[in-house]
């Protein structure tokens, strides 16, 4: 969550910084990418306090596997990046 607190002020002080568009822009990624943190660790914890008791090898596993979500970050990235990129005031 520091991460997003840090992007998320940076953003707000955008003008300040005097930030060209290509540096929104990756602002704005990185931005994406840093909820993606807190989310899919939340995720993992939910998944484990939720899940049945089994003797499988799946099940304990799976708030683990929450993990491979973090693969994602860079498609996410991109394409907040390109959805912003398309706004005429960006």
């Amino acid at each position: 969550l520091v991460m997003v607190a840090l992007n998320r002020h940076a953003w707000k002080q955008r003008a300040s910084l005097a930030l060209n568009r290509s540096e929104r822009l990756e602002l704005r990624g990185n931005l994406a990418r840093a909820w993606l943190i807190p989310i899919t660790g939340g995720l993992s914890g939910l998944t484990a306090l939720l899940m049945p008791e089994s003797n499988s090898y799946f099940w304990p596993a799976l708030p683990g596997y929450c993990y491979a979500l973090m693969s994602f970050s860079g498609m996410i990235g991109s394409r907040v990046r390109q959805r912003y990129a398309r706004r005429k005031d960006a």
